[in-house]
């Protein structure tokens, strides 16, 4: 009986044995073919596209000597095939929340032509290129080809959807961006803050600027609406910059007010009011002066 179960044991050892050395030998393959196949996939993401007869080759290269970090190659050939630009940027193709990794749009503004001497029937287009270090680091890099050069800038999106339309159909593109901003006394603000960018091109100057006023007010109100209604007693206090910057960002009298009386409501006193005030505007937000809201400010 003795001698049988020792059978059985050393059978089960040897089990047991073989089995440890299998899923270290499948693990140790893993490994070893896992880069190589990140690699393989990541040489395939190459993406083209041609804009006013200049080509923009976006790619995927190795960090240094490391084949699973990956940053973005961009090389821009003209007319005759010569590479006329090309850089290594931080971010890899694509991981751009459904924005493609390459696209172009056309320069609708006529001002624009007139400014930069360009005949209207020749189309001037925007080639635009959006990759990230990770999901929270998604950035957009436009180029514009000129009479005079070619043109580029950037705007970092953080981890709101990349975004690029004609909202007030003035011919110029605009972005939202919704991010947490630093605040001198409290550290990273724990709602983001709305900031709608305009594309702005003229013959001196090519890049995004900050864009406030009647005719995006919606946009910004929509987002104040948005923090009010999911605001509860608990958490409002958190959200009173951000109510503040969106609606001073409206510059609309009627809006800024009713929304005073909301944040008064909530007991936010007439001095810390100002106090907010004074924070936002030294991070770019537009000024308005409270006291036209007399009701708000009783």
């Amino acid at each position: 009986m003795k001698k049988k179960d020792r059978s059985v044991s050393f059978i089960l050892n040897w089990i047991l044995f073989a089995f440890f050395f299998f899923v270290l030998f499948v693990n140790s393959y893993a490994q070893a073919v896992e880069p190589q196949a990140l690699s393989k996939s990541k040489k395939e993401e190459i993406y083209e596209i041609e804009a006013q007869g200049y080509k923009y080759k976006y790619e995927a290269v190795p960090f240094e000597a490391e084949t699973i970090f990956y940053r973005g190659k961009v090389t821009i050939r003209g007319p005759d095939n010569t590479v006329r630009h090309e850089e290594i940027m931080p971010f890899q193709p694509g991981m751009c929340n459904g924005f493609p990794p390459i696209s172009k749009l056309p320069v609708k503004s006529s001002a624009v032509y007139e400014m930069l001497m360009v005949d209207p029937k020749k189309e001037m287009s925007l080639a635009i290129l959006c990759g990230s270090i990770s999901g929270r680091h998604q950035t957009m890099k436009i180029f514009l080809n000129t009479p005079v050069s070619l043109k580029s800038t950037s705007l970092h999106f953080g981890d709101t959807k990349p975004n690029l339309s004609d909202v007030d159909g003035d011919g110029f593109y605009e972005a939202k961006v919704y991010r947490r901003v630093l605040l001198d006394y409290a550290g990273y603000s724990l709602v983001s803050y709305l900031s709608i960018y305009k594309l702005y091109i003229d013959d001196n100057m090519f890049g995004f600027i900050p864009t406030f006023g009647q005719k995006i007010a919606n946009m910004y109100f929509d987002y104040y609406l948005w923090l009010k209604n999911s605001s509860t007693r608990e958490n409002f206090n958190d959200r009173v910059g951000p109510i503040l910057a969106a609606l001073l960002s409206t510059q609309n009298r009627d809006k800024i007010c009713a929304g005073i009386e909301v944040l008064r409501a909530n007991g936010i006193t007439i001095k810390e009011l100002e106090a907010w005030k004074e924070r936002l505007r030294g991070l770019g937000y537009p000024d308005f002066d409270l006291s036209i809201c007399k009701e708000g400010l009783k």
